[in-house]
């Protein structure tokens, strides 16, 4: 088994603004890019499919999700839609949150905070959190200039 840090892959590396030709992985894979014609599967609900729709117009500029990354993105976008239905009803229903007859949390907080979870592990994994942001190293491209651009382009 390896020891140390996970390689970084190609393009994190040229978001980051850190790749070096003679570092390059030239074995790496290349997938084609998620665009935001991608239409959201068929069974999500409404908060599922507008987070689908937002998150792949946001990603498509920075060109990070990939064909391969689909069903992980689907298991986040369904989630956070699962999360958001389950709190609309307990919001709406207050009574619903306790189980009557076992005490406890009830089935649908159950099921809230099991896909509230699963969200929470998707997020980090394609960087929704200003933590996980700077871990991928993603570039805000509004904030750069054309001084730096063209110093990045010197140093390559």
């Amino acid at each position: 088994m390896a020891v140390g840090r996970p390689p970084k892959p190609t393009a994190q590396k040229k978001a980051q603004g850190t790749l070096q030709k003679h570092r390059e992985n030239k074995n790496e894979p290349e997938f084609n890019s998620l665009c935001i014609t991608t239409q959201p599967p068929e069974y999500f609900n409404t908060y599922s499919a507008n987070i689908w729709t937002y998150l792949l117009k946001e990603y498509e500029k920075q060109k990070i999700i990939e064909t391969v990354d689909i069903y992980a993105f689907e298991i986040l976008c369904f989630n956070f839609g699962l999360w958001k239905d389950c709190a609309k009803k307990l919001s709406e229903n207050p009574v619903l949150l306790e189980n009557e007859s076992h005490g406890g949390l009830s089935s649908t907080a159950q099921m809230m905070n099991k896909a509230f979870s699963m969200c929470e592990k998707m997020m980090s994994r394609f960087g929704l959190t200003p933590s996980d942001r700077s871990r991928v190293g993603l570039i805000n491209k509004k904030d750069e200039d054309d001084e730096s651009n063209k110093m990045r382009e010197l140093c390559v």
